[in-house]
This record gives structure tokens, sequence and C-alpha cells, in this order.
């Protein structure tokens, strides 16, 4: 199946997994709450080891992880790629967090959600194929 520029496509998966991609750029929402992807390390290796397996099938060697209200499905519905995704997150808010639990701020009633995170999976052993 090709995608052109201005289509996507929606996969669902067990357990509430969502793919939304187009021919450049996936975005890829589990069924966990962020704030338990950020907290639990174990989750954490889990589901960057499947966006490592993404980025590579996109040819990129990094994925951003950030909340909701980045809209990154924005990206994925105007046909956009990573690197434009990248340069456009870094001049709206800056630069990247140092780390995923970075993105996790403490507050007087409880947490929330601030940046994003450019994961490059140097900590990950990657899949090259001989």
């Amino acid at each position: 199946m090709l995608i052109g520029d201005e289509e996507y496509v929606e996969l669902g998966g067990p357990g509430g997994f969502r793919f939304i991609f187009n021919q450049y750029i996936c975005e890829f929402s589990p069924c966990f709450r962020w704030y338990h992807f950020i907290e639990n390390q174990e989750l954490q290796f889990e589901l960057r080891g499947i966006c490592q397996e993404f980025a590579d099938y996109f040819g990129y060697n990094f994925a951003i992880y950030m909340g909701d209200n980045y809209c990154a499905l924005d990206y994925v519905f105007e046909g956009r790629d990573m690197d434009y995704y990248k340069a456009n997150l870094m001049s709206r808010f800056g630069k990247a967090k140092s780390s995923i639990g970075a993105l996790i701020q403490k507050t007087n009633s409880g947490w929330k959600s601030e940046g994003y995170f450019i994961d490059d999976f140097n900590d990950l052993q990657r899949n090259e194929l001989s």
C-alpha cells in the first residue's frame, strides 16, 4: 500500500495500542497513562524498544516523547516528517528535556507534563540486520 503526502493510516492494536502514521512519521499511543510511562523504567524500556523499531522502519535514529498537549497528530495529518517535527518543537518550546523523567514537574496540586524528550536509543541495543 502506498501512502501519499496528505494521507495517513490508523491502526489499533491489542490492549488499546494505537498507531497513526503517514509515509514519514508515526504517532504511537500506548494504552498506558503518561505518568506511569515516565515513572516506570521497565515500561519505558519496553515501549522505547517498540519506538526504536518504528524509528528504524521510517529511517530515523530517534523518537520524540511528549504529552498529548503538544499535538503530535497534527504533524501526521499534515504529512510532515520527523526532521520538520523536531525543528518545529525546538522553535516553539526550546530545547528538549535531558531525560524522560524531566518531562514531569511536581506541583502543589499533583504534577504537570511539560516539554519533550528526544530519545536517540544510545542505551538500547540495536537490532542490526547482518
